[in-house]
């Protein structure tokens, strides 16, 4: 079981990672966009006017604490808490935890105490398993929004980089494949498979350019995203590049 959650969560931080790409492009065009409009305009001389760098009143808001947070990393909360906030058991996030401690531990300064690595992985699966707000997010942890934004970035890369190509992979030797076709048979009955191919759309904003290729059939603008499973239910291959308008045909054939 905690090879298929952490699976699932690999294949779910490459959609993730897909998006915010895809958020950035669209910026980045809307920018570019913006400086050729005004390198196009005459600019007139104006005085240089040296802004007056406004003190920090407060590192945390006030009212935002992380109690939540340490009675559930205590024990003090219901166990059943884990399952619901972070989509997976308490074993299952230790493990992940202790994965990923090399990558993800922080240096201590003189500065403010980092968080520590169960802190940064609670923030991002708490914002993976829900709406995705960094408010919320950063109510629950007492921490500001920015460090939410970091934090889910730089754990999300980690898991993308150095996780998702050990637990995502097909099949690469012969025994391999037996395994899976053999499984096939003896649990689902079907024969000559090694996997369940399927694909589903993630909503995403309408871009600038070629918006007609991200328009679904549904009539919303989003990314299609495939999908290759084995008799355990575990991910072994996970495609998310094509635009929304894309058949499923066409994604299966060009992949396979």
């Amino acid at each position: 079981m905690n090879f298929i959650e952490i699976a699932c969560l690999c294949a779910a931080i490459f959609i993730n990672i897909a998006l915010i790409q895809h958020t950035i492009a669209v910026f980045r065009e809307k920018r570019n966009k913006l400086l050729e409009l005004f390198n196009n305009r005459p600019i007139l001389p104006a005085r240089k006017i040296r802004k007056k760098r406004k003190k920090r009143q407060f590192w945390i808001r006030p009212g935002r604490t992380p109690l939540w947070w340490e009675n559930l990393k205590n024990n003090i909360a219901v166990i059943e808490e884990w399952q619901e906030n972070f989509r997976m058991s308490q074993p299952t996030f230790k493990k992940l935890c202790e994965e990923l401690r090399p990558y993800l531990t922080k240096k201590e300064t003189n500065m403010r105490k980092p968080l520590d690595v169960e802190t940064q992985i609670a923030i991002t699966l708490y914002y993976l398993a829900d709406e995705g707000r960094y408010r919320k997010v950063a109510n629950a942890f007492g921490v500001a929004r920015c460090t939410v934004s970091r934090t889910v970035r730089r754990v999300c890369k980690a898991i993308s980089t150095k996780l998702g190509p050990f637990y995502i992979r097909l099949p690469s030797t012969p025994q391999q494949v037996e395994e899976l076709v053999s499984g096939y048979l003896r649990f689902h009955g079907f024969p000559q498979c090694i996997g369940a191919v399927d694909g589903t759309h993630v909503q995403i904003i309408q871009p600038n350019e070629n918006y007609t290729d991200y328009l679904n059939r549904k009539g919303k603008y989003s990314i299609n995203v495939q999908g290759l499973c084995d008799y355990k239910y575990c991910f072994t291959d996970v495609v998310v590049k094509w635009p929304g308008a894309v058949h499923d045909a066409r994604k299966k054939c060009v992949r396979i």
